[in-house]
């Protein structure tokens, strides 16, 4: 019987080289960026969607955006004035922590400044995520479902009955309150109601310009 793929064994040595290989690539790529354009700045983001970023980064063809590893970022810059590639760059390294990435650009900082804060795109909140805000539904008819939809709304907690064809609801349920973890149950039912309560933005945090460092919180 021939061996499947999934069973092969893989040096480790061969896979620890790969890694380091990557990392050294970001490394790499990170100070070159530094080097090649005007500016750098650290961003934050929240309720980072792929689509809504992808939208976003087509603003920039003529810059370039690193996130995902900011601890390789992190070293690539220089962690402390010891070991900073660059005057001030340490400082850049201590703001990337959490939801945040590195973006390196020679366009003007007005305009970057401008695209930033312009930018929002709504979404569906997801399981996990903290609600924006308290939502209720009040017993009654809900028009906006049709009957094949009344068994998914009881898997969802929901008490449905039909009446006189319409979908009613018998007990008043809370979907979620502000600030609270929404559940699998309680996204998926915002997402039925066509509400969309999670906001994709980008916030610039510091800036850096060949040495000169300015925090912009």
């Amino acid at each position: 019987m021939p061996r499947s793929r999934r069973d092969r064994t893989v040096a480790l040595t061969r896979t620890e080289k790969k890694g380091k290989e990557k990392k050294q690539g970001l490394i790499d790529q990170v100070r070159e960026a530094l080097e090649s354009f005007e500016y750098s700045y650290v961003f934050e983001f929240d309720n980072m969607r792929s689509t809504a970023f992808k939208e976003f980064r087509r603003a920039f063809p003529d810059g370039r955006f690193f996130l995902g590893r900011n601890r390789v970022m992190q070293l690539a810059l220089g962690r402390s004035e010891e070991e900073e590639v660059a005057d001030n760059a340490h400082m850049m390294a201590r703001a990337l922590k959490g939801h945040r990435g590195l973006f390196c650009t020679s366009r003007d900082p007005a305009a970057v400044a401008a695209a930033f804060t312009d930018f929002e795109r709504e979404d569906y909140a997801r399981s996990g995520s903290a609600a924006s805000e308290t939502v209720k539904l009040e017993a009654g008819p809900l028009p906006q479902f049709v009957l094949g939809q009344m068994d998914q709304l009881r898997k969802l907690g929901l008490v449905c009955e039909v009446k006189n064809s319409t979908v009613c609801l018998m007990e008043a349920r809370v979907i979620c309150k502000e600030g609270q973890t929404l559940t699998p149950e309680s996204a998926k039912l915002l997402e039925m109601l066509g509400m969309k309560t999670a906001v994709f933005r980008v916030k610039l945090i510091c800036r850096w310009n060949k040495g000169d460092y300015e925090s912009l919180e």
